[in-house]
């Protein structure tokens, strides 16, 4: 191979090395972003639950135990009124729109609350 072959494929290889260099500083500042997101999230979700009051909290739990509204009521003694009212601040503060968003915060909370 002749020397400026050669320096060429080494400026080549090179020139890959800095691309991958740069694309895996990339992918980690990423990773690292997201891992940061993630961990803001964890305690927004925190801080909303704990803004709860204690029968908002005591509703959450009924509905995570997959009672519906009515049997709720009668457990607690309330009005369905009562209780779909409770039942509706519970989505707004943890700033929900469906069951199954609420259902993914609520687990969020609980195994941050285990530690």
């Amino acid at each position: 191979m002749s020397r400026e072959h050669s320096s060429l494929s080494e400026a080549y290889l090179k020139k890959i090395v800095e691309q991958n260099d740069t694309i895996i500083g990339l992918l980690k500042g990423i990773a690292s972003n997201s891992i940061a997101h993630q961990e803001d999230d964890a305690q927004s979700i925190k801080e909303k639950m704990e803004a709860l009051t204690k029968r908002e909290r005591q509703i959450l739990e009924l509905v995570m135990q997959g009672m519906m509204n009515k049997q709720m009521a009668y457990e607690l003694s309330l009005s369905l009124s009562t209780i779909e009212a409770h039942r509706s601040g519970v989505m707004k503060k943890l700033e929900v729109k469906n069951i199954t968003d609420l259902t993914k915060k609520y687990m969020i909370f609980k195994s941050l609350s285990k530690y």
